[in-house]
């Protein structure tokens, strides 16, 4: 028997990818059913109970901010009830910033060409805005925070325009970058019952930065990742009646898809690592193939078959 194709692990690598975007579909759904019930259905660290959109500001002190966030809710698992998100002024509650204050929180981490950071131009960079909530000396606090994308070195990983912004995107949307995580000072400052929640994707679309606003042209392409969970249920009675029923029944039909899928494509991937073909096993032949094997397809292995390779 012909041994498999050793490119075969890509088709499994993107039927997993797939399925993680069905996974974060149904999440939508069921944020959509928590958002009408006024109400969470699971129980989780943090969740985003109303608002924190972009909004537009003439605010002559967000003049430099490439971001500025409203006012929002968020629900913490150590709290009873759901909290404000600090309000900065009367309208905004949150800004970013892609300017340097020279530190290790800088949102785009330059390297230092001759003792001064790196002129950058026609690139992207990728990243994640956060909300964050901890505890310090018995009160509860939240904040809001950006990070991009990072390379083995810790500075910011840049891709070159040889893809559009529309690719770009594309490559955020379906997690094909790597994981970003918080890098903040409330992230990396110790605090009791600290989590995290991602509420946007983006791409920085980069013409040129040199981190001054005078000469830099950097361009926000902001993704929306809210899922607002219930703070305020539906207040009217003919939404109740009308769209909770229908909202909890479409949820449960997209779980039951979800699910049907998920058990196929696991059936799929097995039957791919049972193929007796393999030389001299299926774990030994990538363990040793000069194929690299992807992250994601590494990890669904050994969380769904419990293969380790």
């Amino acid at each position: 028997m012909a041994a498999p194709n050793p490119n075969s692990i890509y088709s499994m690598n993107n039927l997993v990818l797939s399925l993680d975007i069905f996974e974060g579909i149904v999440d939508f759904s069921a944020s959509s059913k928590e958002y009408a019930l006024g109400v969470s259905t699971e129980t989780r660290d943090l969740d985003l109970g109303y608002g924190l959109c972009s909004v537009e500001t003439t605010n002559p002190n967000f003049i430099q901010k490439i971001l500025v966030l409203g006012k929002g809710y968020e629900k913490s698992l150590t709290e009873t009830k759901a909290n404000e998100i600090i309000s900065s002024t009367l309208n905004e509650v949150a800004s970013i910033s892609i300017y340097p204050n020279n530190n290790s929180y800088d949102l785009i981490q330059r390297q230092l060409v001759n003792g001064s950071a790196e002129i950058i131009s026609n690139c992207y960079a990728f990243g994640k805005v956060f909300l964050e909530s901890y505890n310090d000396g018995g009160n509860h606090y939240n904040s809001v925070s950006a990070a991009t994308l990072k390379g083995n070195n810790g500075y910011t990983t840049f891709i070159s325009k040889d893809i559009t912004v529309e690719e770009a995107m594309t490559l955020m949307k379906n997690n094909i970058l790597g994981t970003i995580t918080p890098k903040s000072l409330v992230s990396d400052g110790g605090y009791d019952d600290y989590s995290s929640l991602s509420v946007f994707d983006f791409v920085l679309d980069i013409e040129y930065f040199d981190g001054t606003f005078q000469n830099s042209r950097v361009y926000l392409h902001l993704m929306d990742k809210r899922k607002v969970r219930g703070v305020f249920p539906f207040a009217l009675e003919t939404l109740s009646v009308y769209f909770v029923p229908s909202i909890v029944r479409n949820d449960r039909n997209l779980n039951s898809k979800y699910t049907s899928a998920r058990s196929k494509i696991k059936n799929i991937i097995k039957q791919w690592v049972l193929i007796p073909s393999w030389s001299p096993d299926f774990i030994s032949y990538w363990r040793s193939s000069p194929v690299e094997v992807p992250t994601r397809i590494k990890q669904y292995l050994k969380d769904e078959l419990g293969i380790i390779i």
